[in-house]
């Protein structure tokens, strides 16, 4: 995971108006209840949104699903977007995130494949 998240910062960095600040985040892997928890705090669970990831602040922890395996584009650019998230906390910047009420689909394709693509192996093409 360090080597994941090295390069992600890299990329982020490379790419996007974000430091490159290599003080990494904790990452841990939990029941996404626990993540919805975290998220929404004290609203009655009636009223929350699914939630499949978030960045805590205060502790520099990304929260991942335990069901997490980052072997799609779509897991791993849930992990970019928290990663910003981390990169902006330690930068001090205090934004609200922009995609917020885009649906998951729509947030994740774009940095997702983009990073995929990064770190792919390239496909060898045969020659017979």
């Amino acid at each position: 995971m360090t080597a994941l998240l090295t390069a992600l910062v890299t990329w982020l960095a490379a790419n996007f108006d974000l430091p490159a600040i290599y003080d990494l985040p904790e990452v841990r892997f939990v029941p996404t209840a626990q993540i919805s928890d975290l998220r929404y705090r004290d609203i009655a669970t009636t009223r929350r949104r699914p939630v499949i990831a978030v960045y805590h602040d205060a502790s520099r922890t990304i929260f991942l699903s335990d069901a997490w395996t980052g072997q799609s584009a779509e897991e791993l650019s849930i992990l970019v977007h928290e990663m910003v998230h981390h990169l902006q906390n330690l930068a001090g910047h205090r934004h609200p995130c922009p995609e917020r009420g885009k649906s998951w689909p729509t947030r994740r394709k774009s940095a997702g494949s983009a990073f995929s693509a990064l770190v792919s192996p390239p496909r060898s093409s045969s020659t017979r």
